[in-house]
């Protein structure tokens, strides 16, 4: 799977117009852009091989105007915007808490489109995500997010990464036919 991966990834990527970035940060013939592409296959319920097909470049950069998740061909709907923040600070909790042992300030906020609905991963330096590094949401301001971990703060370090998926809203559709906001509606009927 991995070596077919490494050989036609490079042009699938630019067959399906998707930026090898939107997917990993290695480069597209690699292995672990392969799996890179693999896990986000998985979190959007995708058939899972690492080849950056249709539906997987659909489901990663989404489609604009496929309000309905309907899209021909597949998974349809627009994936979950992912960020990367930096941890800017972590400290102990004063007891577990729940099986929570530490906070975690990461350097992502609301202006970076973080909401309660955003899915934190706790992931090693290269952004592979680490198990049992889920994360949960506690507070966010315009540019920082706290999230609490059950990892010790001596198995943290600054030089992990938080992933943060938030998401995409579903537009509500009104009985007239039009979507979303009816003020500022450029598809209503």
């Amino acid at each position: 799977m991995v070596r077919r991966a490494q050989r036609v990834n490079p042009r699938q990527v630019q067959r399906h117009g998707v930026r090898a970035d939107q997917l990993s940060h290695a480069p597209a013939e690699s292995a672990e852009f392969a799996h890179d592409v693999a896990a986000k296959q998985q979190l959007a319920g995708l058939q899972v091989d690492g080849i950056v097909g249709p539906s997987t470049a659909r489901a990663v950069a989404g489609d604009p105007f496929d309000f309905l998740g309907g899209g021909g061909g597949g998974g349809g709907g627009k994936a979950a915007p992912t960020l990367y923040g930096s941890i800017t600070h972590y400290e102990d909790l004063d007891g577990p808490r729940g099986g929570e042992r530490t906070r975690v300030v990461v350097g992502i906020g609301t202006s970076h489109g973080v909401t309660s609905d955003t899915v934190f991963t706790l992931c090693d330096a290269s952004r592979k995500p680490i198990p049992g590094g889920d994360l949960r949401f506690v507070s966010a301001t315009g540019v920082v997010s706290v999230v609490h971990s059950r990892y010790g703060a001596g198995h943290i370090s600054t030089d992990m990464k938080v992933r943060a998926m938030t998401p995409a809203a579903t537009p509500e559709i009104h009985g007239d036919g039009s979507i979303g906001d009816d003020d500022h509606d450029r598809l209503e009927i």
